[in-house]
């Protein structure tokens, strides 16, 4: 994926394309090459940004989904399953240390 200054480089390089700045530089073909490369490149990013947001939508509503059937406890053994496995599932300590608070308050019987 582009970063920022990325993208920029190659906005500046397409206007430096259309000015025929670059002319010097790379022959008539090439050059139309390099600007269609560049256009599928940003259109490749956009598309690959597009698909990021969606998956992690994905995973918070799916997420939303769980807690709320936590709470009403409406899927048996949910809790249960949730307490025992959910921190040994996180590989990551700051991930263990804002979870705990939700295990503990499971209220496990």
């Amino acid at each position: 994926m582009l970063g920022i200054g990325e993208v920029a480089i190659v906005k500046y390089m397409n206007n430096l394309v259309i000015q025929g700045t670059a002319m010097s530089l790379l022959g008539g073909n090439d050059l139309k090459e390099k600007q269609k490369i560049n256009a599928l490149e940003l259109k490749i990013n956009k598309e690959k940004q597009k698909l990021d947001k969606k998956l992690t939508r994905q995973k918070i509503l799916l997420g939303a989904f769980l807690v709320d059937a936590l709470e009403k406890d409406s899927v048996d053994g949910l809790k249960e399953y949730t307490a025992d496995n959910l921190l040994n599932f996180l590989t990551r300590q700051t991930d263990k240390d804002l979870m705990v608070d939700l295990v503990k308050g499971l209220d496990i019987k």
